[in-house]
């Protein structure tokens, strides 16, 4: 199992991460009867359906998945007792089989080197809700009664099972009903501390749960446990998908999750969906250009959100998550698309084109590159009237070249340099930086005698940039001075 911290690093690394698409629809279109209370276990019976439930796995890794879902998503123990004949024992052997199907196919998927091992793929075990029990069509409404603990015994052994059989995380997927994520969370708190999870839910509209509950009151349940890294939908219309996560996106800071069903629709009488299956359309030799842009705009959506793990629900399938992959590559991310909306605005309203190169009162500022650091709002300096330099902690050595032009080449003659209080680079070492370095990219990607130039006096660290300065042979007009900037307070005061 993940830690949180192993969870979130990845999800730094990575930007997003995309999540499989449909396992029981997948196998229908593989030829599967799945008309049976307990979906896709029913194909678990047999070597044949063992075997496709493998192949879809590996088909989804193959389309560029980070995570594979398990099919245990409706194989309650209690469940499984029922509708197999299974004692407890063999009913949370066969959820434990499910993980093995999956940990199977990631592990061909990077035999066949269709995934390079230095790429983490994860299993995640899927955990449905007490309505996908009942089998009445009750996940998307919410409304069964039934006490926390009754639902906490419900759960419990098929989430034992899925922690003994070495899933990375768990996915409690779909559910929607609040009292049973109150006990699910107070289950994983007291009974499954080391475990980790994201929650999806289904939807009334874009600002409730199934059964009414606000995003609000449900966020202020999840926000008390630290074990839910993830928070999100599935299982519901695309269409109204970016609605509810920029709904959710206003209540929460976790990442979101986003998988969608394929946008047709399902009529529950004929039990069929009505529609054009994403899959028919993307798989072909040349994918239809509007179908892809659709695509590409709902993922969009998603993101400008905060949705971090992506995929899709029912009817996506392999062609379906190879496209939103390719979308997530090609896109530009949150970010990138936040800065050019803010450009957009400040250019509407620029005014400040008409400014000559070389700074106008010709003095220079050396600073640090800390997210904190407002330099022009702290001192007061008017865009033209001065150059700032900022890197790591406000480095003289670092900012040579820079120093050189801006006085041989563009006139300045002063240099104010400021470091800052609660500044990174006085909490580590160079031994410290390297390992960390090796230890995301390997040895050898620095040599062993770079230097970070981190520092353990900030007033010490002033005095002597500005002594290195002030005695540079290739530096003109000496007027160098040093300050010290406190992060909380906003207040600057001169050290030399």
């Amino acid at each position: 199992m993940l830690t949180q911290k192993q969870f979130a690093d990845l999800l730094a690394s990575r930007g997003s991460i995309v999540i499989d698409g449909a396992l029981a629809t997948e196998l229908e279109e593989r030829g599967h009867d799945l008309t049976h209370p307990l979906w896709s276990m029913k194909v678990m019976q047999n070597n044949a359906g063992l075997q496709s439930i493998k192949d879809i796995h590996l088909d989804y890794y193959r389309a560029g998945a980070d995570i594979a879902i398990t099919a245990s998503y409706q194989a309650s123990t209690q469940g499984l007792q029922e509708h197999f004949g299974l004692d407890e024992s063999h009913a949370q052997k066969a959820v434990m089989q499910t993980v093995e199907l999956a940990q199977q196919a990631r592990e061909l998927a990077y035999q066949e080197a269709a995934v390079p091992r230095t790429r983490q793929l994860l299993v995640a075990g899927s955990v449905g809700p007490y309505g996908a029990y009942l089998s009445d069509g009750s996940e998307y409404r919410g409304d069964y009664v039934r006490s926390i603990n009754h639902l906490k015994d419900f759960h419990r052994p098929r989430i034992q099972a899925l922690c003994n059989a070495g899933v990375d995380l768990l996915a409690l997927e779909t559910m929607p009903n609040a009292v049973e994520i109150e006990a699910l969370t107070d289950l994983l708190k007291s009974d499954f501390p080391q475990a980790i999870a994201w929650l999806s839910c289904t939807t009334r509209d874009a600002d409730h749960l199934s059964d009414g509950t606000s995003w609000e009151d449900l966020l202020t349940l999840v926000h008390q446990h630290d074990q839910i890294v993830a928070f999100g939908i599935n299982c519901v219309p695309m269409s109204s998908s970016t609605d509810t996560l920029q709904s959710i996106g206003e209540q929460t800071r976790l990442p979101l999750v986003c998988y969608p069903n394929s946008g047709e629709e399902w009529d529950a009488s004929t039990k069929t969906w009505h529609g054009l299956r994403p899959d028919d359309v993307l798989a072909t030799r040349e994918p239809n250009s509007a179908a892809k842009s659709s695509l590409a705009d709902s993922v969009s959506g998603w993101t400008d959100h905060g949705a971090r793990l992506v995929g899709g629900c029912c009817r996506t399938g392999p062609a379906y998550i190879k496209a939103l992959c390719e979308d997530l590559q090609g896109m530009a991310t949150g970010i990138q698309r936040n800065l050019k909306a803010n450009n957009e605005q400040y250019a509407s309203q620029f005014d400040k084109g008409h400014l000559a190169p070389p700074p106008a009162k010709e003095y220079l500022v050396v600073t640090c590159m800390d997210s904190r650091v407002d330099t022009a709002a702290a001192y007061g300096i008017d865009l033209g009237d001065a150059h700032v330099v900022q890197n790591a902690g406000g480095n003289a050595k670092d900012a040579l070249r820079s120093i050189l032009i801006s006085q041989h080449l563009l006139g300045t003659r002063e240099i104010i340099l400021v470091k800052h209080t609660g500044c990174g680079m006085l909490t580590f070492s160079n031994t410290n930086a390297l390992s960390v370095v090796a230890n995301n990219v390997g040895t050898g990607s620095l040599a062993s005698t770079f230097d970070f130039q981190p520092f353990s006096d900030l007033e010490k660290a002033v005095k002597d940039d500005v002594e290195w300065l002030k005695g540079h042979s290739a530096l003109v007009g000496k007027t160098v001075s040093g300050w010290v900037y406190e992060v909380g307070t906003g207040k600057t005061k001169q050290i030399v």
